[in-house]
C-alpha cells in the first residue's frame, strides 16, 4: 500500500463513517501483503550461548550474567518476514 493508497483509503473511511467492510478488506489486504513476504527459514541443531570456550578463552565472552554457557539447541522451521515491520511501513507501504 502506497501513501496514495493510504491517502484514499483514510478518505473513504471518513466519508463513509469508517464503514466495518472497508476496514476488513483493507485489513486482509495488509495481512495478505506481510503473508507473501514471509521466507522460510530452516530448523536444525545450533548452538547458542558464551562462545568463549571454543577459542579458548577460560574467561566468559560476555560479562551478562544472562549468558548461559554454550549449549546445544533444537529449533523446528519457522517462516518470519524478510522486511522489518514498522509503523511506518505500515502506514507508507514500505513492505
Amino acid at each position: 500500500m502506497n501513501k496514495i493508497t493510504f491517502i484514499k483509503a483514510m478518505s473513504i473511511f471518513v466519508i463513509t463513517g469508517c464503514n466495518e467492510e472497508i476496514i476488513q478488506k483493507e485489513q486482509s489486504k495488509l495481512a495478505s501483503q506481510i503473508v507473501t513476504s514471509m521466507v522460510t527459514v530452516e530448523g536444525g541443531r545450533y548452538q547458542m550461548g558464551d562462545f568463549g570456550s571454543l577459542i579458548g578463552e577460560k574467561l566468559p565472552f560476555s560479562p551478562d550474567n544472562d549468558n548461559k554457557p554454550l549449549h546445544w539447541v533444537d529449533l523446528t522451521s519457522f517462516k518470519m518476514t524478510k522486511n522489518r515491520i514498522t509503523w511506518g511501513s505500515l502506514i507508507y507501504g514500505y513492505l
